[in-house]
C-alpha cells in the first residue's frame, strides 16, 4: 500500500476516506489543502491549543464569543475546549464525567480570572438537576458523555433556555442522525474539517432555537 494511500484511506469502514464525514459528505476544499501541514504537526506529536473541533467551527465559536452577548458557556465533557472558553467567557461550567481528567482540568484552570465551575458527575445524573433557573447560559458546547446522554441533552436543555446556542460535536455519527426535538430548532448549520488525532474529518453542528 503506497503512503499516499495510507493517507487517504480511512481508519474505518464506516467512512469513503479519511476527508469524508460519516455522512459520506467530503469536507470543505480549504480543508483538504491543511492536510499535508496537519499531518506533519501530527507526526511531530504538536496538538491544536484549541478546541478539538474542525477549524471553521472553532472560528464561528470564536465570532460568537467576540461579540460581547455570549459570556456564559456550558461545556459538557471537558478537555482542550477548557482552557479556550476560561479565557474568553465571564462564566464557564464543565460538566466532566472522568474524575482523573477532571482533577486535571481543574488544575489547568485553577488561575483563570474568570468564574469556573467544575462538575464531576454522569451526565444523566446532571440532566435530571436541570431546570429553567439554573440553565441560564448564552452558548452550550456538547461534547462528553455517552452518544445517548448528548442526545438527551439536545433533546431537553432547549426547552429550558431555548435562546442559548447549542454545538453538537461529531453530530454526524449515526445515532445524532435521528433526534426526537422537544422543542424543534429554528436554523441549524454544519460545519466540517480536519482533526488531527485521529487525522480524519469531523463534523459539528449548531442549533439555533430563537433567531
Amino acid at each position: 500500500m503506497s503512503i499516499l494511500t495510507k493517507i487517504i484511506r480511512a481508519g474505518n469502514e464506516d467512512r469513503r476516506t479519511r476527508f469524508h464525514t460519516l455522512r459520506g459528505n467530503l469536507i470543505p476544499k480549504r480543508e483538504i489543502a491543511t492536510a499535508p501541514i496537519e499531518l506533519f504537526l501530527r507526526c511531530v506529536g504538536l496538538e491544536r491549543k484549541g478546541p478539538w473541533l474542525s477549524k471553521s467551527a472553532v472560528r464561528e465559536i470564536s465570532k460568537l464569543l467576540r461579540d460581547g452577548k455570549h459570556t456564559r458557556v456550558l461545556e459538557i465533557g471537558g478537555g482542550r475546549s477548557t482552557t479556550y472558553f476560561s479565557k474568553h467567557t465571564s462564566f464557564l461550567m464543565t460538566i466532566e464525567e472522568d474524575a482523573e481528567w477532571a482533577r486535571k482540568i481543574q488544575t489547568q484552570i485553577s488561575k483563570s480570572k474568570h468564574e469556573f465551575v467544575l462538575v464531576n458527575t454522569e451526565l444523566s445524573l446532571w440532566l435530571n438537576s436541570r431546570n429553567k433557573h439554573n440553565m441560564d447560559f448564552d452558548i452550550v458546547l456538547i461534547d462528553g458523555g455517552s452518544d445517548e446522554a448528548r442526545k438527551r441533552s439536545l433533546e431537553i436543555l432547549p426547552t429550558l433556555n431555548p435562546k442559548a446556542i447549542y454545538i453538537l460535536d461529531n453530530s454526524d455519527r449515526d445515532i445524532f442522525k435521528e433526534i426526537n426535538f422537544e422543542l424543534k430548532p429554528l436554523h441549524t448549520t454544519r460545519f466540517s474539517g480536519l482533526i488531527r488525532n485521529p487525522f480524519q474529518a469531523t463534523e459539528t453542528t449548531f442549533f439555533y432555537f430563537e433567531l
